[in-house]
C-alpha cells in the first residue's frame, strides 16, 4: 500500500525538489474527490500552497485539508445529480449518435473553459497542476502555462490501450447508458469520433489528448488510489 506520504516523495521526485503553488482541478462527484483528499491534506502539511477548484457541495471537505476553495462558475463542470452520484441518470437511456453530440459539447465547453481560467491560473502562479482524469481542460492550462500536469484518477490502474471488442460495448452500454446493438456498431462509433477530434486537435494543438477514453487521460505523472 503507497501511503500519503510516499505518494508525496514521488510527485516532489518527479517535478523536482521545489514545493511551492499547486492548482489542483476537481471533478464535482463524490468518488472523485473522496480520494485526493488526503493528498491535498499531505501537500498541505508540507507547506505546499493549494488551490482547490470544485463546486459548492465540496468547500468544507476541500477547506478541512487546509487548501484554498475555488469555485467553478461554469455549467459543464457542476451539472451533476448528487442524489444519484452520476451525471448519466438525468439522461436515461442515450443513443449512439447522442454520444457524439456529447462529446462534441463537452469537448467545445472545455476548450472553452480553459480559456477562461487560463488567465486566474496564471495570476497563481503554480508550480504544477493536478487535474481530475476527467477535467482535461486542466491539462490543457498547464501546457499553456508550461508547467508540469499531474492526474489524479480515481478508477482501477489498467493497461493504455483501446477498447475492443466486448470492452468497448460494455464500456458504451454501462458508463454511457447508451443502446448498442453491436460491437461493430461501438467500433464505427469510436472512429467516427477519432476522425472528427483529429480536427480539433489540430486546431488546438493537442496531440497528447486521449478524447476517446475520458476515465484514462493522463498527464506527466499519474496518480491513482486504492483500498489499505
Amino acid at each position: 500500500m503507497v501511503t500519503d506520504t510516499e505518494t508525496l516523495k514521488l510527485v516532489q521526485y518527479e517535478i523536482g525538489d521545489f514545493m511551492g503553488k499547486c492548482i489542483f482541478f476537481g471533478a464535482p462527484a463524490f468518488s472523485h474527490m473522496k480520494p485526493v483528499l488526503g493528498l491535498l491534506r499531505e501537500l498541505v502539511d508540507k507547506d505546499e500552497t493549494v488551490y482547490a477548484y470544485n463546486s459548492a457541495a465540496f468547500k468544507k471537505e476541500i477547506e478541512d485539508t487546509g487548501s484554498i476553495f475555488l469555485l467553478y462558475k461554469d455549467k459543464c463542470v457542476n451539472d451533476v445529480d448528487y442524489e444519484n452520484y452520476s451525471i448519466y441518470v438525468k439522461n436515461e437511456y442515450n443513443t449512439v449518435k447522442n454520444i457524439i453530440t456529447d462529446y462534441l459539447i463537452c469537448f467545445e465547453d472545455y476548450v472553452k473553459y480553459s480559456d477562461m481560467l487560463i488567465d486566474s491560473a496564471s495570476k497563481l502562479n503554480p508550480d504544477y497542476i493536478i487535474f481530475d482524469s476527467v477535467q482535461f481542460f486542466g491539462k490543457r492550462i498547464a501546457r499553456m502555462l508550461g508547467i508540469p500536469a499531474i492526474c489524479s484518477s480515481s478508477v482501477l490502474a489498467v493497461p493504455h490501450r483501446k477498447y475492443e471488442n466486448e470492452e468497448l460495448k460494455y464500456l458504451i452500454k454501462n458508463v454511457y447508458l447508451a443502446q448498442v446493438e453491436s460491437v461493430q456498431e461501438c467500433e464505427q462509433l469510436r472512429k467516427c469520433i477519432l476522425k472528427i477530434l483529429e480536427i480539433y486537435n489540430k486546431k488546438y494543438n493537442m496531440y497528447d489528448f486521449d478524447y476517446l477514453d475520458r476515465y484514462g487521460m493522463t498527464g506527466d505523472l499519474n496518480i491513482i488510489y486504492t483500498s489499505r
